[in-house]
């Protein structure tokens, strides 16, 4: 296992690198001979290898490495494989390089954090994960001893959550178009169809639950139907011909796709509003009226006078005819005595209030 400089168990190889440049930012070898490599444990601070940089002086350094065990990958990229001690000590090791380009000495300090001791953690499987087991080439059987020949995998999947429809039921709703399809496919596109199911689904309160669960068990099941049959199976009107036979399947792939996202738009809907709906029904509000139900409510609209108290002639063009009189009340009609008697034992029945 490949570790990095930021974490690397102590007794571990990790690999070292560096690269020079010249003065313009380019790729350069170092001169010939100059190459060195030191290394400084943890004990030593940051501070102490700055002065060992500026003083030229590596007398301190916990490893000097030998040039011959340094590799030059590419002009200017050089590398070194270090087995950390496997006592450690922990903390920052700090590794100096320094070469001469052009006569001037040219150094970099880089640092590797090396870790003791170690942790636990438990393996366990959850939802929606595909587990994936390698056989390898070389198991052998116990009695003839005989190998596997290639590496074998095999693959499974967890309970997919949420799964709000069963392979039976579409299968069941979908008839022979799906029998080319296995199982675990149907239920990765069921699960997908699900998860769109709850993002259409209103959060909070006010929801007709049980409608709700419904609604969603539909939609799955059309919604994956849609997906599975748009999948490249040659699906399809099929025509094949043998001398004087021929074999023609004609179906109306289209319009069966068609209804089917008829079908899922209609649940869309009833998933949208909550369940608090039917498929077919519109969200059209209702609409409220104060007071239509009040008994003394003055009716809305035209009030027309008694033609059998007010004859007149019917107009041979529009005319308005506004006498005092006859008007048409809650109760019936009404001459203009009658109603006064009618306001004023209204306005002594609120009066007393």
């Amino acid at each position: 296992m490949a570790f990095e400089r930021t974490c690397t168990p102590a007794g571990q190889a990790i690999t070292l690198r560096v690269i020079f440049l010249d003065a313009c930012g380019e790729p350069v070898d170092v001169d010939v001979g100059t190459l060195e490599l030191y290394l400084y444990d943890s004990s030593f601070d940051l501070d102490t290898v700055e002065a060992a940089v500026a003083a030229d002086d590596f007398t301190g350094a916990t490893t000097t490495v030998a040039p011959a065990s340094i590799t030059n990958i590419d002009t200017g990229f050089y590398e070194y494989v270090w087995t950390t001690p496997a006592g450690g000590p922990a903390g920052t090791w700090y590794d100096v390089w320094v070469g001469d380009i052009q006569t001037t000495m040219v150094a970099r300090i880089l640092s590797t954090e090396i870790v003791v001791g170690g942790s636990w953690s438990e393996q366990s499987l959850d939802y929606n994960q595909l587990v994936v087991v390698t056989l390898d080439e070389t198991i052998a059987g116990s009695v003839s001893g005989d190998t596997l020949g290639e590496d074998t995998i095999l693959t499974f999947s967890t309970i997919y959550n949420p799964l709000y429809a069963s392979t039976d039921l579409v299968r069941l709703e979908a008839g022979p178009w799906l029998d080319g399809i296995p199982d675990d496919t149907l239920c990765l596109m069921i699960h997908w169809s699900s998860i769109e199911a709850d993002q259409y689904a209103p959060t909070g309160g006010g929801h007709c639950s049980q409608r709700l669960a419904v609604a969603k068990t539909k939609f799955a099941t059309y919604d994956a139907m849609i997906k599975l049959l748009l999948l490249p199976a040659g699906a399809g009107p099929k025509t094949k011909r043998l001398a004087d036979l021929m074999i023609q399947n004609n179906t109306d792939f289209k319009g069966i796709l068609d209804e089917l996202k008829d079908l899922r738009r209609e649940w869309l809907r009833v998933i949208n509003a909550g369940g608090c709906i039917t498929p077919g029904q519109g969200f059209n509000p209702s609409f409220a009226v104060k007071g239509l139900y009040d008994p003394d409510r003055r009716p809305i609209g035209r009030l027309w006078f008694n033609s059998d108290q007010f004859p007149y002639a019917v107009p041979n063009q529009n005319s308005k005819i506004r006498p005092r009189g006859y008007r048409r009340f809650r109760h019936g009609h009404v001459d203009g005595p009658t109603r006064s008697v009618i306001e004023r034992s209204i306005l002594a029945r609120y009066s007393d209030r």
